[in-house]
């Protein structure tokens, strides 16, 4: 299906989805926003990572053990690893990695002690003055 002509059940912006101290640390938590499911996780460096909570590779949860790991969303599965663009990094396995073998990442900021995630559509840049939506 195109994005051209859809209009998106939520509108584009900002979405509060958590309060920076529900999201600890590297392992991942599920929240719900914007008719999504997701997981959120901080990497080393304290930055927070938003993802869906869906593995592609064999429809494992990541909030069902998965963690940030030297920056990366690991499966707690298979392991299968995903790098900060969405695309799979590591398989332990040690066979090819295939092309589509990706998730959806999005866009994350914290302030004012909450974290927000931003909704649009695949693509578009991330717009710092959009409207922001408290809807937790």
């Amino acid at each position: 299906m195109s994005d051209t002509g859809y209009v998106p059940p939520f509108p584009k912006g900002w979405y509060v989805v958590a309060d920076a101290d529900e999201v600890p640390g590297p392992d991942l938590v599920a929240f719900n926003a914007f008719g999504r499911d997701l997981v959120l996780g901080r990497d080393a460096d304290g930055a927070v990572r938003a993802t869906q909570d869906l593995c592609p590779h064999v429809g494992g949860l990541f909030s069902q053990g998965g963690r940030i790991t030297d920056g990366c969303i690991v499966c707690p599965f298979h392991g299968w690893t995903y790098g900060p663009d969405g695309r799979c990094v590591a398989i332990p396995t040690g066979e090819p990695i295939p092309d589509r073998a990706r998730v959806r990442m999005w866009a994350v900021r914290e302030r004012e002690g909450r974290i927000e995630v931003f909704h649009c559509r695949r693509g578009q840049a991330p717009d710092p003055d959009a409207e922001v939506h408290d809807r937790r």
